[in-house]
């Protein structure tokens, strides 16, 4: 699947979150040129379940922009804007089942389509044996694996449209977990025997409501033994849970941050995981351009330094 990117401006926006969201932006004009900066955040990975410790979830992937000026849209037309929820991993199954889901602005008639990828569930082990982070917007982390094996990959990872940064590498029988990315930094995993588990890579910082709030930190990574667990990363990552059986904390909601990893001595799947945190798309305008809400009673509004500012954590209309 192709993704469109605009490699306009990047402003230093911000990352929310919501459960999945459907929401239509109608233009009234026709073929009326549009221009406004926008924020996706995609749902944050989970954190592992699995024996021994488990990996921090990848926070949700991460993109910037601006849509060009003079970009013309039909009247009539919608946008449809998706917000992805957290992952939420289980017990024997994929990393992947812990990804956390896409978030996306999508102009049907314009076919633009612009997609932040969710981000990877971290994983431990299991009945399914030794396995890697899951890929994502930001990289899942492993455990248990060779220390060139075990982490997520980021979503573009490395290049100038990548939306988020690898996972930090576990450790065969070593015990440790490595932490999950981060939209602005890979995660934590020394690969060492017995050591602490992997701090969450650092999230992103974005000022487009005005003040600067971090988006799509990683979670922390467990330990099979160690008291020194993982630490979730800046932007909504929680930490991994404590020895002996502990769940790890869950993404923050409207961040889009990566859940921590669970710490286990023996036994699996009989403690809840932290469960990624939901998405958060924004969008900013000129003060200047006509715009109406007509539906979405958790779409907030903000007027502030001469734009319009429309934060999206559930449906939505707008009128253009």
């Amino acid at each position: 699947m192709a993704f469109t990117r605009f490699s306009a401006n990047r402003i230093r926006a911000k990352n929310l979150n919501a459960a999945n969201l459907a929401v239509d932006l109608r233009y009234a004009y026709n073929y009326a040129p549009l221009s406004f900066d926008y924020l996706v955040v995609a749902g944050g990975g989970s954190g592992g379940d699995g024996q021994y410790g488990a990996g921090g979830g990848g926070g949700g992937g991460y993109i910037e922009a601006s849509l060009d000026a003079g970009t013309q849209i039909a009247g009539g037309s919608n946008i449809t804007v998706i917000v992805g929820a957290g992952g939420t991993a289980t017990f024997g199954q994929p990393a992947s089942n812990g990804n956390g889901s896409n978030s996306s602005i999508v102009f049907a008639p314009a076919s633009i389509n612009i997609v932040g990828v969710g981000g990877g569930g971290g994983i431990g082990y299991s009945p399914l044996g030794y396995r890697k982070g899951a890929n994502g917007g930001s990289g899942g982390g492993g455990h248990n694996l060779t220390s060139d094996g075990a982490a997520g990959s980021g979503y573009g990872y490395p290049s100038p449209t990548q939306q988020g940064y690898p996972a930090g590498d576990g450790k065969n029988g070593g015990g440790q977990a490595g932490g999950g990315g981060g939209a602005g930094g890979a995660g934590g995993g020394t690969g060492v025997s017995g050591s602490a588990g992997g701090n969450g890579g650092p999230g992103r910082a974005s000022t487009i409501t005005g003040a600067s709030v971090y988006y799509a930190g990683g979670g922390g990574g467990g330990t099979e033994g160690n008291p020194s667990v993982g630490s979730g990363g800046q932007g909504g990552g929680g930490a991994a849970g404590g020895i002996p059986v502990v769940a790890g904390t869950p993404g923050t909601i409207n961040t889009g941050g990566g859940g921590g990893g669970r710490s286990t001595g023996s036994a699996g799947g009989s403690v809840a995981v932290g469960t990624g945190g939901s998405g958060v798309v924004i969008i900013r305008m000129p003060d200047a351009q006509s715009t109406k809400v007509t539906s979405g009673a958790n779409v907030v509004y903000v007027n502030a330094g001469g734009y319009k500012i429309y934060k999206f954590f559930s449906s939505g209309t707008i009128l253009f």
